[in-house]
């Protein structure tokens, strides 16, 4: 969660960056109205991540315009963030400003600003949000072909996820592995991945599962495999009521009957 902080004001702007999701014209409505440099820097952010539906699930296509206009929201936070030495906020808004150039394929502008949240995470020894800029960056260079590279940013944050023992980001990265593969034509890597972390994903769904749950299914998995037993066993052991004609077979031009 982002922490947005100001000089004399610290505790007010402790605000939630992925708070309940707004709709972007009333949040521009808000940010009309208000008064207040802390909750307009808020507003800045929260604005342009609905724009580019930064960490957000994606439910419609970003056009380059609203790209554009997230880049000059941040843009206005950043340069108060930075004067602020707020590491936290810069870090996202470096992100937001990656995501916005990716989108409009300004891959180069994107790389930068992905390199600069790396940085951040580094000194902040912040191993997850390292994992996640490694991702990043590896989309970037995937797009612009550089495959080599983005392979070692792929490799380095799986040496991170594994000794963290972080197994969500582990599953993210095997899936952008698959991607990697599937773009320079490994095809039997891509799909040995894409199993591998198909896997991964089934195996942590039913870590989370309450074991009770999990006695149900079995239950009924159980109960399945009787029925269909049982059902079985009547047929193999009920006469047929079939007509001969039926079990009869044509072989070598000679009706014979079944065995």
């Amino acid at each position: 969660m982002k922490k947005i902080t100001f000089t004399l004001i610290i505790t007010f702007c402790s605000l939630g960056f992925v708070a309940k999701a707004q709709n972007t014209d009333d949040l521009q409505k808000q940010l009309d109205t208000a008064q207040n440099a802390c909750v307009k820097l808020d507003l800045y952010t929260r604005i342009a991540a609905n724009l580019i539906q930064f960490e957000q699930p994606k439910n419609r296509e970003v056009t380059y315009a609203e790209a554009g206009k997230a880049i000059d929201y941040v843009l206005k936070s950043i340069h108060i963030n930075s004067q602020d030495g707020d590491y936290f906020a810069l870090r996202t808004d470096y992100d937001l400003l990656s995501q916005a150039y990716f989108i409009q394929k300004k891959y180069t502008q994107a790389k930068w600003f992905n390199l600069q949240s790396n940085n951040i995470s580094r000194n902040l020894y912040e191993t997850p949000n390292i994992i996640r800029s490694l991702i990043r960056l590896a989309t970037i260079k995937t797009a612009i072909k550089d495959y080599k590279l983005a392979q070692q940013d792929l490799d380095e944050a799986m040496v991170l996820a594994q000794n963290t023992y972080n197994l969500i980001l582990q599953i993210e990265i095997e899936r952008n592995m698959a991607v990697l593969y599937d773009k320079t034509g490994n095809v039997k890597q891509a799909i040995a991945m894409q199993k591998h972390y198909s896997m991964l994903v089934a195996n942590l769904k039913k870590a989370q599962t309450p074991s009770w749950v999990l006695a149900a299914q079995k239950a009924k998995v159980k109960v399945k495999k009787q029925t269909i037993a049982n059902v079985a066993a009547k047929n193999t052991t009920t006469p047929s009521a079939a007509p001969l004609e039926n079990k009869l077979n044509v072989e070598n031009g000679i009706w014979v009957v079944k065995d």
